[in-house]
C-alpha cells in the first residue's frame, strides 16, 4: 500500500510540473496570424549566442512592459499566456544581460542593469570624494567581475594609494554602504563582496521554445483597460495592474544627459540650463530643476555641477520607474472567443 501511495504521489508530481505557464508579448495586429501560424521560431539577431526560437517570460509583467514600450504608441500591446505542454523543451536562456548579445532579447536597446552600476559608481564616488565623471574603479558592467569582486577592499586600495585617510574612508563606507546594502541588482555581504541578488539571478534567465508553438498552446490574452472595448468587459476573468515603466536604459540616458551638462565657467551657466530645461526628462516633469536655476541665477558653478551630480546619481538611481500604473484584463481563449477574434477586444481606430 505504502508503494502504491508513494508511486501515486510520484505521478501527482510529475503531472504538477509536466505544465509551464509562460507569457509572450506581442501586438494585437498580429493576432490573425498567430491564429493562423501559431508563434513562429525566429532568431531575433544574426549573432551565433542568440538561437532560433519563440521567446518567453515566466513574468508577466516584464512581458507588457515590452509589450507597451514596442507597440504602445502606434499599436495595440497584447500579452499571450501560454501552456507549455512539454517543459523539457522550455530552454532557460542564460545571458550576461550587460553584453551587447542579450540586448537582443525582445529587441531592447538597453538592459536592466545600467541603472544598477551607474548607483554603484555613484556610492563608490562618494565614498572617495571623487570629483571626476568616471568611477574612480573603473568598475565595468561585466557581471563575471561584479559578482563576488571585493568592494571593500578594491576602495581602500584605491584609497591608499591616493594617499586618502583611511579611518575617514572606512567610516565614509559603512554610511554609505554598509553591509547588506541593495544597489537594485547586487547587495553587499558582511565581508564587503558584491553579490547578485535572487532577483537578478531570476532575470538573467531568459526562456526560449525551439520550435514553433502551434495556437492551441495560447490559453488566454491579456489586454490593457485603456484600449479595451467595454462590450467585452464582463467577459474578464481577472485584472491586474501593472506599471507603465521606463526602461532602465531610458533612465539611464537622462542620468548621462544631465552629467553631460556640466559647465567650467560662468559663462557657460545660461546655455547648459536651456539645454536642461529642453531636456525630455525635464520635459516630462520628472525632475525639479528649480535648485539648478537657483545655482545659474547665482552663478555658482561648483554648486550647479554638484546639483547635476546629485540628480544623476540619486535622483535616478531611486527613480521610481512606475510612472502611470495601468490596469490589464485577462480573457480566456475558448468556445466564442479565439485567438483569431480577439482582436475585437480592442477598441477600433474610429473610435
Amino acid at each position: 500500500m505504502y508503494r502504491f501511495l508513494l508511486k501515486l504521489a510520484t505521478e501527482f508530481e510529475k503531472v504538477a510540473v509536466s505544465r509551464l505557464v509562460t507569457y509572450h508579448g506581442t501586438s494585437a495586429k498580429n493576432l490573425p496570424s498567430i491564429a493562423r501560424e501559431g508563434l513562429k521560431a525566429l532568431k531575433p539577431h544574426d549573432s551565433p549566442l542568440i538561437q532560433r526560437g519563440v521567446y518567453l517570460t515566466n513574468n508577466i509583467e516584464a512581458a507588457a512592459r515590452y509589450a507597451t514600450s514596442r507597440y504602445g504608441s502606434e499599436e495595440y500591446p497584447a500579452v499571450l499566456e501560454l501552456l507549455i505542454a512539454s517543459p523539457k523543451h522550455v530552454k532557460k536562456l542564460t545571458l550576461d544581460p550587460l553584453d551587447d548579445e542579450s540586448e537582443m532579447y525582445d529587441q531592447i536597446e538597453h538592459t536592466p542593469w545600467d541603472e544598477s552600476v551607474e548607483y554603484l559608481n555613484g556610492k563608490i564616488k562618494k565614498v572617495l570624494n571623487w570629483k571626476g565623471w568616471s568611477s574612480p574603479l573603473d568598475i565595468e558592467p561585466d557581471i563575471d567581475e561584479l559578482n563576488g569582486m571585493e568592494i571593500y577592499r578594491a576602495i581602500l586600495d584605491f584609497a591608499k594609494q591616493q594617499g586618502l585617510n583611511i579611518q575617514e574612508t572606512k567610516r565614509k563606507l559603512r554610511e554609505e554602504m554598509p553591509p547588506g546594502e541593495n544597489f537594485g541588482d547586487f547587495e553587499i555581504s558582511d565581508s564587503g563582496t558584491l553579490k547578485l541578488t535572487q532577483q537578478a539571478y531570476d532575470n538573467m534567465h531568459q526562456m526560449v521554445y525551439p520550435k514553433s508553438l502551434p495556437p492551441v498552446t495560447i490559453k488566454a490574452i491579456w489586454v490593457p483597460e485603456k484600449v479595451l472595448n467595454p462590450v467585452f468587459r464582463t467577459l474578464a476573468v481577472e485584472q491586474q495592474e501593472f506599471g507603465s515603466k521606463l526602461l532602465a536604459g531610458e533612465i539611464a540616458n537622462f542620468s548621462a544627459e544631465f552629467q553631460n551638462a556640466r559647465v567650467w565657467n560662468q559663462e557657460e551657466l545660461p546655455q547648459a540650463m536651456q539645454t536642461i530645461r529642453n531636456m525630455d526628462a525635464v520635459q516630462a516633469g520628472y525632475v525639479d530643476i528649480s535648485d539648478l536655476e537657483a545655482a545659474t541665477q547665482k552663478g555658482d558653478v561648483d554648486h550647479f555641477n554638484d546639483i547635476l551630480d546629485w540628480i544623476s546619481y540619486e535622483d535616478f538611481a531611486n527613480f521610481d520607474t512606475t510612472v502611470n500604473n495601468q490596469a490589464w484584463l485577462k480573457f480566456n481563449i475558448e468556445g466564442r472567443l479565439t485567438v483569431d477574434n480577439a482582436i475585437s477586444l480592442y477598441k477600433t481606430t474610429e473610435e
